[in-house]
């Protein structure tokens, strides 16, 4: 039996320690909340743009914000359409905010369900052909930044559609630095407090913003940004449409007739104008607010009775006058005739009632209640009382004689 060798046995060799990395500590996102303006919009500033056709996201701890540059529609339809890889519905208002140079967006379609949930939304600095189709309804969207966008009024409200009809909760809206050339009063329809910014649009009419002021109270519509707002009047405005005419020194004998229209002073002065018919029966003065007679032959103004023309001092025209206003007769004792009157009726009723009572005491009872049976003689009762006397002597000597 052999026994073989056996050989030493050879330790394995250590493996030297591994040197750690060394520790970086955890960045924390930055808070969205320092990109917020006004509380509501998401805004950042161009240096913070990513790649080309890229986009970044902006994680907060309250929301997430996807911060885009530089994109057309085929790449918003790509990665943020139905089909996209980007699920919109997990992320909880998300905001895009988008910079386009040198792009052109042939169309943006706000009817895509990702916009259902957006807190804010922003297309700046680029150029829309067209808005299509219409956001969801029950949009959360609060504020919508459109600023820059070489936007028209048929682009912002197309006539067939009403693409922002269900943005119920916007309070915040930036249309500013477009060619808008009508106020997007769709945008303002509601009741609740909303902030606008139309800067930058110099062909605004004026009269726009006053309608919108009116359906809307002015105390809910704050215009951001009011100091570089303007507004275009115009031109034909009604007050550049009156006219005034002057006809003085021209020897006329009557009032013209037929006057221009829309004329709202006329000057007749330094003629032989004897009568003033035509201003009462004429009815191109019904717009006449001034009128100068001075200097002519007016017996009387009997003319202008009924008229706008005659004035009270302090009260306006005569016409428009109310009685109670001019007329003040004072009180003197015929006022309260009628109180004398009436009394002296009532005491008649209650002379005749007493009048009536005795002769019925009288009749009844055969004596005179008080006070009639203590009333005194008057001096025509001694002639009640001799007329008597007469008859009952004539009666007696009638009686003696039968007997």
């Amino acid at each position: 039996m052999r026994v073989e060798e056996s050989e030493p046995t050879r330790e394995a060799p250590r493996e030297a320690p591994r040197e750690q990395p060394p520790h970086t500590p955890t960045v924390e996102p930055d808070p969205i909340e320092q990109y917020l303006y006004m509380g509501k919009c998401f805004k950042m500033s161009r240096e913070d743009c990513p790649q080309k056709d890229r986009c970044k996201l902006v994680v907060g701890t309250t929301a997430t914000a996807l911060f885009c540059c530089d994109i057309d529609s085929a790449y918003l339809k790509e990665t943020f359409g139905q089909n996209s890889h980007v699920p919109p519905a997990g992320i909880d208002g998300f905001h895009r905010w988008i910079y386009r140079q040198d792009y052109c967006m042939t169309e943006l379609d706000v009817s895509q369900a990702m916009f259902r949930r957006l807190a804010s939304m922003a297309f700046t600095d680029g150029s829309i052909d067209k808005i299509i189709g219409q956001f969801p309804k029950y949009s959360a969207v609060a504020c919508l930044n459109i600023s820059n966008n070489n936007l028209t009024s048929a682009k912002l409200q197309p006539s067939k559609q009403r693409p922002f009809a269900y943005l119920f909760n916007l309070t915040v809206l930036d249309a500013s630095a477009n060619n808008l050339t009508e106020f997007p009063l769709s945008l303002v329809h509601s009741n609740r407090k909303i902030s606008v910014d139309l800067s930058g649009n110099n062909y605004l009419p004026c009269k726009h913003f006053q309608k919108a002021m009116e359906t809307n109270n002015v105390s809910l519509v704050t215009f951001l940004n009011y100091n570089d707002t303007n507004c275009a009047l115009d031109l034909s405005f009604n007050w550049f449409k009156d006219v005034a005419v002057d006809c003085s020194y021209r020897n006329l004998t009557e009032m013209p007739t037929n006057l221009p229209p829309n004329t709202v002073q006329l000057n007749v002065s330094y003629n032989n104008i004897t009568s003033l018919q035509p201003v009462s029966d004429d009815p191109t003065y019904d717009h006449l607010r001034r009128l100068i007679l001075d200097h002519n032959d007016i017996p009387n103004i009997l003319e202008l009775e009924g008229t706008k023309f005659l004035l009270c001092q302090g009260m306006g025209s005569v016409v428009d006058l109310v009685e109670s206003q001019v007329c003040h007769t004072p009180r003197d004792w015929t006022d309260y005739i009628y109180y004398i009157i009436g009394l002296e009726v009532l005491i008649l009723v209650l002379l005749v009632s007493k009048v009536s009572y005795d002769y019925w005491v009288f009749k009844t009872a055969g004596y005179l209640p008080w006070p009639a049976n203590k009333m005194p003689r008057l001096p025509c009762d001694w002639l009640f009382q001799i007329a008597t006397w007469i008859s009952y002597q004539k009666g007696w000597v009638a009686l003696h004689q039968m007997r």
